[in-house]
């Protein structure tokens, strides 16, 4: 899977090129063969057991969808870096001037000091947070009003977190960053490093969504070869992570938009990837079956819909095709080894 590729506007125009078929019946199941009790004229295959499956590769745009940028609070100096992680909840992002960033669940954003006195959502968020982590009782806890016991909760948080911040029962504007969606994925900029002076406001971060967004870009109409819900491997540096396609839908220029839905377990094992970056996958486009293998010209089809072979007898075996492709079928109903006449075009 990891060998070169070309892009994904080239490959979709060279799919004979590039697909594979397994075939790992003999050479004799194909081949032309004297008719025996058939027609002098006709045409057989000996039924073979054997593999059908397809897969296309292709290049795809992994991307992280961003929930919420993570500011310093005040002026400060970086103090320790946390690296890309998988953050939850009352996960630390960062340090600045000894005093700890943490990420909590909620739909409200951090725009004010809290403290006693305050309420709303956004308290009723910290609120949670504190339940979660122990330091608030969930009986009654939650009510959105920032009390004696809520400052008494924060104290002993503040303390449990450590560094320079003060236990003062204060949650200061940029002390907490408030996202929609944890779990989640926090990437620190490229530029943050310990000894850095931050301006307030300045950004560190971003929380961005657990799982990435994975798109094959391409040319053309691709519905006679791709359908939503086909299996997709996309190559990590971890290892290999499984997906599906989505809807395929237009763009303004004309091109065609793949969206492969990712695994969860591509939280942790894409983590380290950065934004942008493309990758190697493979499109299962026909899953791989083993049974009992025909050409596709030897099967018929009456008026009925009911499939069916002719055996070099003249005897008329009923089959049911499990998977074609590449003039190779995979069928029941016939045994291995059985003589099949091959039909003639127009034939039924």
């Amino acid at each position: 899977m990891r060998r070169r590729i070309a892009a994904a506007t080239v490959w979709l125009a060279s799919v004979a090129m590039v697909s594979v078929l397994t075939w790992s019946a003999t050479e004799r199941a194909l081949a032309s063969e004297p008719a025996g009790h058939a027609d002098d004229a006709s045409v057989t295959a000996v039924v073979a057991e054997g593999t059908v499956s397809r897969e296309i590769p292709a290049t795809a745009t992994l991307t992280w969808p961003v929930m919420a940028e993570v500011q310093a609070g005040a002026d400060g100096v970086v103090t320790r870096r946390v690296d890309a992680i998988a953050a939850d909840q009352g996960s630390t992002l960062a340090w600045v001037d000894e005093r700890p960033i943490v990420v909590a669940l909620g739909d409200v954003p951090m725009y004010r000091q809290l403290s006693v006195g305050t309420h709303g959502r956004d308290v009723e968020q910290l609120q949670r947070l504190l339940v979660e982590i122990g330091a608030l009782a969930a009986d009654g806890g939650i009510d959105g009003v920032f009390g004696a016991s809520t400052a008494t909760a924060v104290e002993r948080w503040e303390r449990a977190l450590g560094g320079a911040a003060p236990a003062d029962g204060v949650v200061d504007l940029g002390q907490v960053v408030f996202v929609p969606q944890l779990p989640a994925s926090f990437a620190p900029t490229a530029d943050l490093s310990v000894g850095v002076r931050l301006a307030a406001g300045e950004p560190i971060g971003a929380i961005r969504a657990s799982t990435p967004v994975l798109t094959i870009l391409t040319e053309g109409d691709v519905a006679p070869t791709f359908r939503v819900g086909m299996t997709v491997s996309a190559a990590t540096p971890a290892g290999d992570v499984a997906g599906s396609l989505g809807q395929p839908e237009k763009t303004d220029e004309g091109q065609t938009r793949i969206p492969v839905e990712l695994a969860d377990h591509c939280a942790a094992q894409c983590a380290d990837i950065a934004d942008g970056a493309q990758l190697a996958v493979v499109i299962q486009v026909v899953s791989p079956v083993t049974g009992a293998c025909v050409p596709v010209g030897a099967i018929r089809q009456d008026a009925v819909g009911e499939t069916f072979v002719i055996t070099a007898t003249g005897a008329r075996q009923r089959v049911t095709v499990l998977a074609a492709d590449r003039g190779v079928a995979v069928v029941e109903g016939v045994a291995i080894g059985t003589t099949v006449v091959l039909a003639e075009v127009g034939a039924s």
